[in-house]
């Protein structure tokens, strides 16, 4: 987990989640709107070996960053991606989210830059809110420029935000 920063404070214990579940349900006719509740136990994270569709150089790049190896839901939200199925990652803070979307989103780029046509491919990333847009890019700048070797294109909408 990386150090305390105004982008990452200290971690707070969660309130148990059956109070966290019950302060949720507290408001008028959320009650009647669920209709499963399940809770799994923490269990130890699994890693894998990247998927065979991953770029080399991708690869490389996050291996000399540090990722030597995905986590099993890293690799598996990837794959969902590439073969263009929607995914949704919901983990905490600093588990992996990014890598799920940047393994298909990178090796595209990469396939791109020998099109025939030579227009290579674009990626839209688009984040909810200006800090996790500029969080982002400033984690994916260093390893877009090495990895591929191309310009980054970046545009930051704000309005309404």
């Amino acid at each position: 987990m990386p150090a305390p920063s105004p982008h990452h404070p200290p971690a707070t214990p969660a309130p148990p989640t059956g109070a966290l579940l019950e302060r949720l349900l507290a408001a008028p006719g959320r009650r009647d709107r669920l209709t499963h509740v399940e809770q799994l136990p923490a269990r130890p994270g699994v890693c894998v070996d990247w998927p065979e569709w991953v770029d080399r150089g991708v690869v490389q790049r996050l291996g000399a960053a540090g990722v030597s190896r995905p986590w099993r839901h890293q690799a598996e939200a990837a794959t969902h991606a590439r073969e263009g199925r929607s995914v949704v990652v919901a983990t905490g803070t600093a588990s992996g989210k990014s890598l799920a979307y940047l393994l298909p989103a990178l090796t595209a780029v990469r396939e791109g830059l020998s099109a025939r046509d030579g227009r290579g491919a674009t990626v839209l990333y688009l984040a909810p809110t200006k800090a996790l847009a500029h969080d982002q890019l400033a984690g994916l700048a260093a390893l877009v420029i090495i990895v591929l070797n191309v310009n980054l294109l970046v545009s930051v909408a704000t309005s309404g935000l």
